[in-house]
């Protein structure tokens, strides 16, 4: 399992990734256009769930790894979360 709050701090090969994307395509803007979006769900008993708190779009357009990281906290708290045999407050999604 990973932290429980995504930060700069201890970012994973996958933020570092991220960011690198939003750098390349900032430094490439004169030249092509990207669009960046987020999606975050979780597939727990058998049902496909939506982390996001708003509902209004099924893509959330991002500019910057810190907003992504914003995105990913909330879901994260939106995460089912049940008890294991191992753990009292394992999360069972993924």
């Amino acid at each position: 399992a990973g932290p429980r709050v995504i930060t700069e701090e201890n970012w994973g090969v996958n933020y570092r990734a991220l960011n690198d994307l939003f750098q390349i395509s900032e430094q490439r803007k004169n030249v092509f256009t990207y669009d960046v979006a987020v999606q975050m769900i979780e597939i727990y008993n058998e049902q496909v769930r939506d982390l996001r708190v708003s509902h209004d779009e099924n893509m959330i357009p991002v500019a910057s790894t810190s907003i992504v990281i914003e995105l990913m906290n909330l879901g994260h708290k939106n995460r089912a979360v049940g008890a294991t045999t191992l753990n009292d407050r394992s999360c069972c999604s993924h």
